[in-house]
C-alpha cells in the first residue's frame, strides 16, 4: 500500500469518526443504591466512561452473586467530587442486551454497558438549517460536561433482594417504579393524613408527653421515637382526622437507635408513607412533617445537610413534639425518623435513618 493511500485512509477516518475521549471514574459506594447485595463493585474498580458529540458511554465491570435476582432498571450516576450527582448530566441507562443477560438465570462476572445522549442546547436558532445544526454540534466540548467528574454510583431496581431480617410485617410498598420528584403541595396532600399525635400515659391514665408518628402499613402499623413512648404504660395516637385510637401491640423497639413500632387497635385501612428504597443523599431537598409544640401537622423544608450512619442531619426545623414524625424525600418516600436537635447549634437537627428498622434485635 502506497504512502499516498494510507495518508488519505488516515485522512478518512479523522474526518469521518466523532472525537472521544476516555476518562475513568471510582465507584463512590460498593453499595449498589436501592438493591444491595444484588450487583458485587469491586472498591479497586473503575467505570471505563467516553464521550463523542453525540452521547457518553460507559462500562464497568461487576459481578452478580444471587441468580434469582431480577432487574428492572439499572441506572449509573456520574458523580463530582464531593460525591453528589452532577446536576447537568443526566443518569446512563444500561443497555438492553446486558439487561437481558442480568436477568438470565446466572450469576458470575459481567460487563455492563452504559448510554446516555450528551446533554444539548435546549433549542436551537430559528431558521438554522440541519448543516448549521450538525456544525454546531460537533463543538460540544465534552470536558465542560465532565470536567467535575470523578466519582460514579450504581442504582437499580431489583424485583427480588432476598428475605428481610425483620420480624415486623413488611410495609406495602409502591409498585416498583422509580416515581418523579413531586411538588411539595403534592407531598403534603399525600403524606399529611398518615402522620398523627402520639400521647404517652401513666398506669392511672395521666398525660406524661408527646410526640409525633406515621404508619408504615394500612393495617394500622405505625413508627415514632422510643424516648416518646419511654416511661409510659398506655399510649394512643390521633389521626389528622381528630380519631383516636389505642396502641394495642408494641412489635418492635430500640433505646438505642430511638424508634419503637407499633401497631393501632382499628380494622380500618390506614393511610401509610412508604419506605424509601434509595439511601438520603448529602444535599438532596427534604421535608419533615410533625408536631412541634402541638401545632398539629406543622411542615418544614431544607436539605440533608451531612449523613452520620445510623443518623441523618438536616437543617429543616424540628422542635419538641416533632420527634417520631417522617423525614421525606422529594418523592414522598420516609428517609428517616425525626429524633432530635443540638441546643444552641441553629439548624443542626437530626433524624435516624430509616434502615435501622430492619436492624435484627
Amino acid at each position: 500500500m502506497s504512502k499516498i493511500t494510507i495518508f488519505f485512509l488516515t485522512l478518512l477516518l479523522a474526518c469521518t469518526s466523532s472525537p472521544r475521549n476516555t476518562l475513568s471514574l471510582s465507584p463512590a459506594t460498593t453499595d449498589l443504591q436501592g438493591a444491595p447485595g444484588a450487583l458485587i463493585i469491586d472498591p479497586s474498580t473503575q467505570a471505563s466512561l467516553s464521550a463523542t458529540t453525540r452521547d457518553l458511554i460507559a462500562r464497568l465491570d461487576v459481578e452478580k452473586p444471587n441468580p434469582d435476582a431480577h432487574f428492572f432498571r439499572l441506572e449509573l450516576l456520574i458523580l463530582g467530587a464531593d460525591r453528589q450527582p452532577l446536576a447537568t448530566l443526566p443518569a446512563l441507562n444500561v443497555s438492553p442486551n446486558d439487561l437481558d443477560k442480568l436477568n438470565s438465570k446466572r450469576s458470575g462476572k459481567f460487563t455492563l454497558r452504559f448510554r446516555a445522549d450528551v446533554p444539548t442546547k435546549e433549542s436551537t436558532t430559528i431558521g438554522e438549517n440541519r448543516a448549521a445544526r450538525r456544525s454546531r454540534d460537533k463543538t460540544s466540548n465534552w470536558p465542560a460536561f465532565l470536567a467535575d467528574a470523578r466519582y460514579f454510583l450504581l442504582r437499580a431496581e431489583i424485583a427480588q433482594t432476598g428475605k428481610s431480617t425483620t420480624t415486623v410485617p413488611e410495609p406495602e410498598q409502591a409498585p416498583s417504579t422509580v416515581s418523579a420528584p413531586k411538588t411539595i403541595p403534592e407531598i403534603v396532600a399525600k403524606a399529611e393524613p398518615a402522620v398523627f399525635f402520639v400521647y404517652c400515659f401513666d398506669a392511672a391514665g395521666n398525660g406524661l408527653k408527646q410526640g409525633s408518628g406515621f404508619f408504615i402499613d394500612p393495617s394500622g402499623i405505625g413508627v415514632s421515637n422510643h424516648h416518646v413512648f419511654d416511661g409510659g404504660v398506655q399510649w394512643a395516637i390521633q389521626t389528622t382526622d381528630k380519631r383516636q385510637y389505642r396502641v394495642s401491640e408494641v412489635l418492635k423497639s430500640s433505646r438505642e437507635y430511638d424508634y419503637v413500632v407499633f401497631r393501632v387497635e382499628a380494622s380500618a385501612p390506614f393511610p401509610f408513607l412508604n419506605i424509601a428504597t434509595e439511601k438520603a443523599l448529602k444535599g438532596e431537598e427534604i421535608l419533615v412533617i410533625g408536631n412541634p409544640r402541638g401545632l398539629e401537622s406543622t411542615v418544614t423544608q431544607g436539605i440533608v445537610s451531612a449523613l452520620r450512619d445510623p443518623m441523618i442531619q438536616i437543617d429543616a426545623a424540628v422542635s419538641p413534639g416533632n420527634s417520631g414524625g417522617p423525614v421525606l424525600n422529594r418523592r414522598g418516600e420516609v428517609l428517616g425518623i425525626a429524633t432530635q436537635k443540638v441546643p444552641d447549634c441553629e439548624n443542626c437537627n437530626f433524624a435516624f435513618d430509616i434502615r435501622v428498622l430492619d436492624i435484627d434485635k
